[in-house]
């Protein structure tokens, strides 16, 4: 998908206009002519787990920092976050499905809990599994953010804002990965 903004005489941005592409081949747009196409099709195949990196890079006769680089090159994140996105996408699939529970569809798709599905689902889609539910079809506010056509992961390149922490809460310094002192 591609986006443009939309422009009202002053220069104010008024609306976004997106274009959709159908893509025939069975492929992601822009992954046509790349050496990814194995692991591409490996990554959206197992959704429960994670597969090695190494098998991956194997699939695709590179190296798996090749491989990273290669997804970074491609798509502006590493192949875990392509593999999340994919569990997201048929996430909002099965949650459509009349009668699926966002437990059932955390199960399926091999998160370890719902809290921590409905985490991944709010970074990568922009609203919770129940907001995502309660949106009339086709209406939901937000695509799967980032590239390809859709990172979520909290990259400022993908739109999705950083907010620090609130004014003396017991966040963990992100540095040193310590607990900050109590004054």
């Amino acid at each position: 998908m591609a986006e443009f903004r939309l422009f009202d005489r002053a220069g104010r941005v008024i609306g976004v206009m997106g274009t959709l592409r159908r893509c025939h081949t069975g492929t992601a747009p822009g992954v046509t002519g790349t050496r990814l196409g194995p692991a591409l099709s490996i990554l959206r195949q197992e959704l429960q787990r994670f597969p090695p990196l190494a098998r991956l890079a194997k699939a695709c006769g590179m190296s798996p920092r090749h491989l990273q680089r290669s997804f970074h090159d491609l798509f502006g994140f590493g192949p875990r976050t392509y593999w999340m996105k994919c569990r997201i996408r048929i996430a909002c699939a099965a949650l459509r499905e009349a009668g699926r529970s966002i437990a059932d569809v955390s199960a399926d798709l091999g998160f370890c809990d719902q809290s921590n599905f409905t985490l991944h689902f709010r970074r990568h889609a922009g609203v919770t599994p129940s907001a995502y539910i309660r949106q009339p079809a086709g209406g939901l506010p937000g695509r799967i953010k980032g590239r390809p056509t859709a990172g979520g992961d909290g990259d400022p390149r993908d739109g999705a804002p950083r907010r620090p922490p609130a004014h003396g809460s017991r966040h963990r310094d992100t540095m040193s990965g310590r607990a900050p002192r109590a004054y």
